[in-house]
């Protein structure tokens, strides 16, 4: 045996505010022994130890108990022990958190309290339900009451039903305040709202107040009359008090009050945004009062009170923020110029205001802010600064550049960023090195600085920022580095080097000055040339002015040029290499002339002619130069002539009879002779004969002994008679003929 399972977690319903019901199962197993009983336990919300909800042990037959003096408003949770006669069970799971309280409330307050009839010792008084019942229904209504010396109120009967009764037992001549308090389950609800003060008297005959025509709602626009009527009848005549938002109107040089038999009036000759409120008028005579009201809204323009002082200077990166105090009603429309989707604009009755986190440079200028409403339209603007660090000085300049300083001189920054430039800074670097120099802080009205302790020779580069309180500007650098040295410098290279008018022996050289001379005067040029990658003088002595003449140059080589310019301070950079060039005529040698024929031929004369050279080359043909030579001799001889052989024709004179020759002609221009032509054939000078050419026909090989008289026959043929030669070898023999 064993003791009970552990039940599950109990359910907890029927809940008001001091009591409620726990519901729960039996264990799944009772141990091997029949249960003996439950208990149940309670445990406050927060508390950490839980208490039995009944002293005795509930019945092992019983599976709910209700649950009492639970404290309203508390929170409870629940569990279950299961016991048999081993012992208890472990508790159960805790139930749900619930809330001691009713699940209903006490009901609203009675409404529409009225006072129906006085007499002697005696109120009757009427009232409506109220609009909340709580959620159970009015089950009565207590009356209570107090006189006017005493503050606590009485109640002083039971709870009635109905909403009418009439009080008996009151002192006449005494004044009393009455109010009711509905009832239900939940207990008494909120009282009403109490009667005034009223006196228990005898009854008065006559006519409660009543109106006629009650006020009504009106809208006007400020600083315009307006007047609230009403008409009231009342026998008595009732007396009228005029009050605004519960407190009591006094009539003053703008507020009036006027009545006029049974019509009623409130005057004010001039509206203010404080006259709008809800306005009550009060009717009362000893029958009893009665009231009205009206509520009275007072259309005023906007108004701009006070706003952020203008300008507005805001450093940039940091929040702009304006701020208006503002009136008007109904509240205006707020219109922000120019538009700016980065603004946050908030407004409330009395205030308008605009933001810009991590305002911007560009968001500087003329903000206008617009209101408007029915009864009109108010306006400011505000000039927004946005501060900033100051913009780059302006026109840095370097002058009176020496080996060991130099001057430096600048302009203040267009804009300052709002705020007054307090310093300059100057700061220097030796191209050399990657850090600059700073100078020591210049005042705001310092635009120029002498720079020192320069090394010469070296290159610097110089820059100058500005401050105000926000920080530095951007840099503002020269534009080229300086050299430290004196004011005059080796001229700058020579410029659009050319090269014309080349022959085979010369060229011409000529260029444009630097365009820098270095700050002194050019004293002349160096010229060189190249061959093979080495450079030599091409004058041994400085070149004046920008052309030169070169000679003895080398026909047929290429040669590279350049030019450098010299002042006081030396030799400059030499300027770009001219094009290579080859020396060389611009020409060449015409062609060969065309074969010669030979015509008109005497006994010592001819006539040459031949066709000129297919080319010129480029110059014209000055001349034509003829050789002539024996057949047999190995060179030719120039003939030579008075004047230049200039057409392609010429006649030979003096030449010997019979003697065969041949000639050659070649063709000059400036750039020299052409080749000759070709020698076809030779001729024989003699003028044409009659007759028959000589003919060898029997001429044979013939021996003979030595030491005898030798004997060579030939057989010719030819007319007229003929010269016989005899040749051996090629040599002329002296032989004699015999025919």
């Amino acid at each position: 045996m064993d003791p009970p399972s552990t039940p599950e977690a109990p359910t907890v319903d029927e809940i008001f505010a001091t009591t409620c019901r726990i519901q729960w199962t039996p264990p799944s197993s009772d141990g091997g022994t029949p249960l003996t009983g439950y208990i149940v336990e309670r445990r406050l919300q927060g508390a950490s130890r839980w208490s039995k909800v009944t002293k005795l042990i509930i019945p092992a037959d019983t599976t709910q108990i209700k649950a009492e003096e639970l404290i309203e408003g508390s929170e409870y949770e629940f569990r279950v022990i299961a016991c048999n006669k081993v012992g208890q069970s472990e508790p159960s799971a805790p139930s749900r958190l619930i809330v001691a309280k009713n699940p209903f409330d006490k009901p609203g307050a009675p409404i529409e309290l009225t006072i129906n009839a006085i007499g002697n010792e005696w109120i009757e008084l009427s009232w409506q339900p109220p609009i909340r019942d709580g959620g159970s229904p009015i089950t009565g209504y207590v009356i209570e009451r107090r006189t006017a010396t005493n503050y606590k109120w009485h109640a002083p009967t039971d709870p009635f039903e109905g909403t009418t009764k009439k009080l008996h037992s009151l002192h006449t001549g005494h004044k009393y305040e009455f109010r009711v308090r509905a009832q239900n389950l939940a207990g008494l609800g909120e009282p009403s709202n109490p009667t005034k003060e009223t006196e228990i008297r005898e009854p008065i005959i006559g006519e409660k107040p009543k109106f006629i025509q009650e006020l009504e709602p009106i809208t006007v626009i400020s600083g315009r009359p307006v007047t609230l009527t009403a008409r009231v009848k009342g026998d008595p005549t009732p007396e009228f008090k005029w009050s605004k938002n519960d407190h009591p109107i006094v009539q003053d040089n703008r507020i009036k009050f006027d009545v006029t038999g049974d019509t009623v009036k409130l005057i004010i000759s001039e509206t203010l945004p404080t006259d709008a409120g809800t306005y009550e008028l009060i009717a009362e005579n000893a029958l009893g009062s009665i009231d009205c009201t009206a509520k009275m809204i007072v259309h005023s323009p906007p108004i701009i009170v006070n706003s952020t002082p203008s300008p507005i200077n805001v450093p940039v990166g940091q929040v702009l923020y304006i701020s208006c105090e503002v009136t008007g009603y109904p509240r205006p429309e707020m219109i922000w110029e120019p538009a700016n989707d980065r603004a946050r604009t908030e407004q409330s009755d009395t205030f308008v205001t605009l933001s810009i986190s991590k305002v911007r440079v560009n968001e500087s200028g003329f903000y206008k802010l617009i209101l408007k409403n029915v009864a009109g339209t108010a306006e400011t603007s505000f000039d927004v600064r946005v501060q900033n660090v100051p913009q780059p000085v302006r026109n840095l300049k370097i002058d009176n550049i020496t080996a060991e300083s130099c001057h430096i001189k600048w302009e203040a920054p267009l804009d300052d960023g709002g705020l007054p430039i307090n310093s300059y800074f100057v700061e220097y670097r030796d191209m050399r090195r990657s850090q600059y120099v700073r100078s020591e802080r210049l005042s705001s009205e310092t635009f120029n600085y002498e720079l020192n302790r320069l090394t010469k020779g070296s290159k610097y580069t110089v820059r100058v920022l500005a401050e105000n309180k926000l920080g530095q500007s951007e840099p503002t650098e020269i534009v080229e580095p300086f050299i430290a040295k004196n004011p005059f410098d080796v001229p700058s290279a020579p410029r659009e080097l050319k090269v014309s008018g080349v022959t085979r022996s010369s060229c011409q050289l000529q260029w444009l000055p630097p365009n820098n001379d270095g700050g002194a005067p050019i004293q002349g040029y160096i010229v060189e040339r190249q061959t093979e990658k080495r450079w030599i003088r091409a004058i041994p002595t400085l070149v004046q002015g920008t052309t030169v003449q070169l000679v003895d140059l080398i026909e047929g080589t290429i040669y590279d040029f350049r030019v450098a310019a010299v002042n006081e301070e030396g030799q400059g950079a030499y300027s770009r290499s001219s094009e290579s060039v080859t020396i060389k005529d611009p020409y060449d040698v015409p062609t060969q002339p065309g074969p010669i024929d030979i015509n008109e031929l005497t006994d010592t004369s001819c006539i040459l002619s031949w066709k000129p050279p297919i080319r010129d080359n480029g110059s014209a043909i000055i001349e034509y130069i003829i050789e002539q030579r024996f057949k047999t001799d190995p060179s030719f001889i120039r003939i030579e002539t008075v004047t230049p052989i200039t057409e392609c024709f010429h006649k030979i004179e003096d030449l010997l009879t019979n003697g065969e020759y041949e000639f050659r002609v070649a063709a000059r221009n400036q750039a020299g002779l052409s080749a000759y032509s070709q020698t076809e054939r030779s001729v024989v000078i003699r003028a044409p004969r009659q007759g028959i050419s000589p003919r060898i026909e029997k001429f044979s090989n013939q021996t003979m002994n030595g030491g005898s008289q030798g004997r060579i026959e030939a057989t010719i043929i030819g007319s007229p008679e003929h010269e016989i030669i005899w040749y051996k070898g090629g040599r002329k023999l002296q032989l004699t003929t015999v025919r």
